[in-house]
C-alpha cells in the first residue's frame, strides 16, 4: 500500500497536479485500452532510456540537433512533466486520443511549466492521419526538419 502511495499519489501531491484518475470506456474504439496511471519510477526509466537513446545517435551526427520527448497515450501527462522536468528535452509532448484526458492534461501543464510552448498535450489517433498532421504541428513549433523514431512497449502491442 506504501508502495502505491509513493509511486502514483506522492507525485500529484509534490506538484500539485491530477495524473491518479483510472477511465475506461467511451472511447472511439471498444479495443483502445482504458487510461490507467503509470508509475512514478516506470516514467523515469523510460525518460532515461530516451534520452540515451538520442545521446547515442548525437555523437555521431549534429550537435545542434533538438530533443523531442513525445508520449503516445499520454493520458494526463505524467510521463510529460517528468521528461520536462529533466531539462533533457526541448520539447515535450503528450499525445492522447482522449480528448478530456487531453483537456485534463493541459490543466496539468500549466501548473508545472515555466518555459513557454515547451510543454504541450495534443489530441491525435495513431491509427489515421491525425498523426501526420500531429507531426507536421510539432516540426512547425521546432522550427525545422525533425526526425522521429519510437519504440512503443505497451501490453496493446504485445498482441500483435
Amino acid at each position: 500500500m506504501i508502495q502505491i502511495f509513493r509511486q502514483l499519489d506522492m507525485f500529484d501531491l509534490k506538484l500539485k497536479v491530477n495524473t491518479r484518475t483510472i477511465k475506461y470506456g467511451k472511447f472511439a474504439n471498444n479495443d483502445y485500452m482504458g487510461y490507467s496511471p503509470v508509475y512514478t519510477s516506470v516514467c523515469k526509466e523510460m525518460i532515461r532510456l530516451s534520452h540515451d537513446y538520442w545521446l547515442s545517435g548525437v555523437r555521431y551526427s549534429n550537435y545542434d540537433m533538438k530533443t523531442v520527448f513525445v508520449d503516445l497515450g499520454g493520458g494526463l501527462g505524467k510521463p510529460a512533466i517528468l521528461a520536462y522536468e529533466t531539462n533533457k528535452f526541448d520539447y515535450v509532448f503528450s499525445v492522447d486520443i482522449d480528448s478530456d484526458l487531453v483537456s485534463e492534461c493541459q490543466k496539468n501543464f500549466k501548473k508545472v511549466s515555466k518555459r513557454g510552448n515547451k510543454l504541450q498535450a495534443l489530441v491525435a489517433n495513431v491509427e489515421d492521419s491525425t498523426l501526420q498532421i500531429l507531426f507536421n504541428k510539432i516540426n512547425d513549433l521546432i522550427g525545422g526538419d525533425i526526425r522521429f523514431s519510437f519504440s512503443i512497449r505497451t501490453p496493446m502491442a504485445l498482441r500483435y
